[in-house]
């Protein structure tokens, strides 16, 4: 077994491995990048295939505490507001999440340092060989297992796997966050709303407590041309954008205490996660478009299933074979299905407008279940020894 195991990446996928390594009786250190967690305020949905895991660590209820519980996803035509189909969430339970990020983040921050967790910031992995990890600032150390969460921008991915960067996938994303409070007391601001128009599409939902309303508003743009994948958004540009969308979007548009715009970028699936004593997790591994809500749910399921097939086996090459054998396919899956959602998402022709529409009616609810439904714990069971 590994007696030295290194982390590179603070995020989501980053962080619960180091919470389900210690919870487990391994001692990881954490290397993150920057000389601090991330600012950026943004939402994050957590369905049941996330839930039952942080459930196991007992972080579920904090983030409970801290987010809110959406009843219904409700998918509306761009320019009325219309309901296409609305899909019922948290029926008799409490296993649907939505929260702020950095709560998320922070949670977990604080669970993996009360369990006396190593976190080092101000480290900037630059490479690796062998078993020693060298970093920008002239540091180094040795490890036995490293473990690449640095997300979709992963060098390490780069460098030791593929070859390749991430390319620009002609959208873009403009998020904000807007208090409850300053808005209308619409009964639509206390769930998950999906606006599908042509070239594009918006998403809103609340979070902390109920008390901020977050929203996605992403539309087709052919380049991207800023250094930054993030910069500070324009509202006269977004109202510009959205003009000929429904007032209710508009009001929650122009009402937004901050706004910030990004490049959406991707991967084309990959097809190792494992490269001798080095493996990828979360967005480095199966970065995909957030169409789906499941960016951190799969990064939260890769970070339980590896510590798991950790504790359960002696064998680290076996440990590492079966990770691959139950994350690469399906993270590639979810992928896929990210990428054709954002397609489906945003339809211009009427004809296919029709078709869609039909297609959520009749099956909206058992995609959103075939997904949510996935559970680590079982799949981790039914593997060969």
């Amino acid at each position: 077994m590994p007696e030295k195991i290194t982390i590179i990446g603070a995020g989501v996928s980053g962080l619960f491995l180091g919470c389900c390594l210690k919870k487990n009786n391994y001692h990881p250190t954490i290397y993150e990048k920057d000389i601090s967690l991330s600012p950026y305020g943004a939402g994050v949905n957590l369905s049941k295939n996330a839930t039952l895991l942080l459930d196991k660590l007992g972080l579920k209820d904090e983030l409970i505490s801290l987010g809110y519980l959406p009843e219904r996803v409700n998918f509306r035509s761009f320019d009325n507001a219309r309901l296409i189909k609305s899909v019922s969430l948290n029926e008799n339970s409490n296993d649907f999440i939505s929260i702020d990020r950095r709560d998320l983040i922070d949670v977990m921050k604080e669970h993996y340092l009360s369990l006396n967790g190593e976190l080092i910031f101000d480290h900037n992995c630059s490479y690796i060989k062998d078993t020693e990890i060298y970093f920008h600032n002239k540091q180094k150390t040795t490890s036995d297992l490293v473990i690449a969460c640095d997300g979709i921008k992963s060098d390490i991915r780069t460098k030791y796997f593929d070859n390749l960067i991430p390319k620009f996938s002609n959208l873009v994303a403009w998020r904000g966050m807007t208090p409850r409070s300053e808005l209308s007391s619409n009964s639509l601001w206390d769930q998950i709303n999906i606006y599908l128009g042509p070239h594009g599409h918006i998403v809103h939902y609340p979070i902390s407590k109920g008390n901020k309303i977050n929203f996605v508003a992403i539309r087709k743009q052919k380049k991207w041309e800023d250094e930054s994948w993030v910069s500070q958004g324009h509202m006269k540009e977004l109202l510009s954008v959205f003009s000929s969308w429904n007032e209710d979007v508009l009001e929650l548009f122009s009402k937004s205490d901050n706004l910030h715009k990004w490049g959406l970028y991707e991967r084309k699936s990959i097809k190792k996660l494992v490269n001798g004593n080095l493996l990828l997790m979360g967005d480095a591994a199966h970065p995909m478009l957030p169409f789906l809500a499941q960016g951190s749910c799969l990064a939260i399921e890769d970070a339980y299933s590896f510590s798991e097939l950790l504790k359960i086996n002696t064998n680290l090459n076996k440990t590492l074979t079966n990770y691959q054998k139950l994350r690469l396919k399906r993270g590639n899956k979810i992928q896929v299905k990210s990428r054709i959602q954002g397609y489906m998402n945003h339809l211009s022709n009427r004809y296919l407008i029709f078709l869609r529409n039909a297609f959520l009616r009749i099956f909206g609810k058992s995609i959103q279940v075939s997904i949510h439904k996935y559970n680590a714990i079982k799949e981790i069971k039914h593997l060969p020894n």
